[in-house]
């Protein structure tokens, strides 16, 4: 569930990173929207990973493979 979330996060983020090479985004707007995406799935991952409830699916769901 919580993978599918970040993923569709990280493909916004593809989306608004190709608005940016077209210089329809600023730098500083993009940088945010950048680090709040990686920050979101990467805690994401490590709750995958290492949650309460983590067993090998999770684990290799948490490595984003």
């Amino acid at each position: 569930m919580l993978l599918g979330f970040a993923l569709l996060y990280v493909g916004a983020v593809l989306f608004l990173n190709g608005l940016w090479l077209l210089d329809r985004i600023g730098d500083k707007e993009i940088a945010v929207i950048n680090v709040f995406v990686g920050g979101l799935t990467m805690a994401v991952a490590l709750f995958s990973a290492f949650g309460p409830e983590a067993d090998a699916a999770s684990i290799k769901a948490g490595a984003l493979t």
